[in-house]
């Protein structure tokens, strides 16, 4: 079994998921328990909505704030471990989990309606909406699920990337319109049609990838295992690979520099060596990334100046988000203010 730290790694078998009715709540699952301390729990994912803020984790807690110091519980209809909580507008927005959990809600994120559940399918780690009604969620064994009802049903979908089976962790959109997925011991792979077909990348790193963030207008910036942080101008020229050869347990974890280069990459060094989970980038285009031990990070792409930022977490951080001046994060302890935006600013 492959263990670790955070979500991303399970020990969970995959299977052909089934969808629920909409609200209809499986007889194995229960609402999650009142936890007055939630907020000092395990947590996985803190979101930004306007000036409230949202945060999933452990045993299917939902909590709200408008203020990032008090926090409300919220109803919740599942009591699984919840991942990635996201929005695709300021009212539609999604939780998912273990167990393929999709908890979907329309009036900002105030009520949640359980719309699928699979109790032996993996876990799912990310989500996006292509647009109002087309969606596609991803997670363990290279699942991917996809929506063309506004997320009210979900159907597996069986790619290239399912047939390789590493876990898929992070997706977005880039900037020129194309799509990007991160996983599992280096998988990479870019769509140009919304996902309908994915080309294989040839990563810069052989290790798991746990997230990106769209760099430039056909760029991304990557990062992941041993605190591995890489960035592509333009993920069009970038090195492919060929899916009925890739072998994931053939991959190099120590490129040379020479090699990166050649495959359109670009690798920051860091001072480093601990797992990164989360990022959030500012305005300025600064990004701020998360991961084992409280490891804190303050990279500058353009100028490729990356800072260990001194925060009070020691604990493992899953994601972080910029909120009216403070940097606040979600781990192993609950919600944390790792520092003012001021301060982070500071080398």
């Amino acid at each position: 079994m492959r263990l670790g730290v955070s979500a991303v790694c399970l020990s969970l078998l995959l299977a052909t998921a089934s969808a629920n009715q909409p609200g209809e709540v499986p007889a194995a699952l229960s609402p999650a328990l009142d936890a007055p301390k939630a907020s000092e729990g395990r947590l996985l994912d803190i979101t930004r909505l306007g000036d409230r803020l949202m945060s999933v984790g452990d045993q299917g807690v939902i909590l709200a704030s408008n203020d990032g110091d008090n926090w409300q519980q919220l109803d919740s209809p599942v009591n699984v471990m919840l991942t990635r909580l996201t929005f695709s507008d300021t009212k539609r927005g999604f939780v998912l989990g273990y167990d393929s959990t999709i908890l979907k809600s329309e009036d900002a994120g105030q009520s949640w309606q359980l719309v699928h559940h699979d109790p032996d399918g993996p876990a799912l780690f990310d989500l996006l909406m292509l647009d109002e009604q087309r969606g596609i969620a991803i997670g363990g064994y290279g699942t991917q699920l996809s929506t063309v009802d506004g997320g009210s049903s979900w159907q597996v979908v069986e790619s290239m990337l399912y047939d390789i089976g590493m876990h898929l962790n992070s997706i977005l959109r880039l900037g020129d319109g194309s799509l990007f997925i991160v996983g599992e011991r280096g998988v990479m792979a870019r769509s140009i049609d919304e996902g309908e077909n994915w080309t294989l990348l040839d990563a810069p790193y052989g290790g798991s990838l746990f997230g990106a963030l769209a760099y430039g207008q056909q760029g991304v910036l990557i990062y992941g295992m041993r605190g591995n942080v890489f960035s592509a101008a333009d993920l069009a020229i970038c090195g492919t690979a060929d899916p009925l050869t890739w072998d994931p347990y053939d991959r190099d974890i120590n490129l040379t520099a020479e090699r990166v280069t050649e495959l359109g990459w670009k690798k920051y060094s860091t001072p480093i060596q601990e797992s990164l989970f989360g990022a959030v980038k500012a305005p300025s285009g600064a990004v701020t990334m998360v991961g084992v031990n409280g490891t804190t990070l303050l990279l500058n792409p353009e100028a490729e100046e990356m800072h260990l930022l001194k925060v009070p977490a020691a604990e493992t951080l899953a994601n972080v988000v910029n909120y009216k001046g403070r940097l606040l994060a979600v781990g192993r302890r609950g919600i944390q203010t790792l520092s003012t935006t001021k301060e982070a600013a500071k080398p």
